[in-house]
């Protein structure tokens, strides 16, 4: 989102390839990163980088029991309000307030999506 018109003019005025993803944040933003890069460069993911992915996962199965049905309030940038909501979602928690200073309907349909199923 933020780096979007950058990205494009690079890839326009030099050539050099970028994907538009939301931030890193949690296991499906992570994944999402992690093959984008893996397909840009052409390699396998590193082992280490799976390792940790399964470690991750089992950090998720024992505190999901903590965290379903608790409401949450997000507020921040665009970039990062989007990610945290995905995250929160992901993890079974309702964002019942997810605000931002910047105005833009891109914003606001984006965050509908992404609760149109935990609301």
């Amino acid at each position: 989102w933020a780096s979007g018109d950058a990205a494009t003019l690079l890839e326009t005025s030099c050539g050099v390839p970028f994907e538009q993803l939301d931030l890193p944040i949690g296991l499906a933003a992570t994944d999402r990163f992690i093959e984008s890069l893996r397909g840009l460069a052409g390699v396998e993911v590193p082992e280490g980088i799976e390792d940790e992915r399964g470690r991750l996962v089992d950090v998720i199965s024992d505190m999901h029991q903590y965290l379903t049905g608790r409401k949450v309030a997000i507020y921040g940038d665009p970039d990062h309000v989007i990610a945290l909501t995905e995250f929160c979602r992901d993890m079974d928690m309702k964002p019942v307030h997810v605000l931002t200073g910047s105005v833009g309907n891109a914003f606001e349909t984006r965050i509908k999506d992404l609760l149109a199923d935990s609301v």
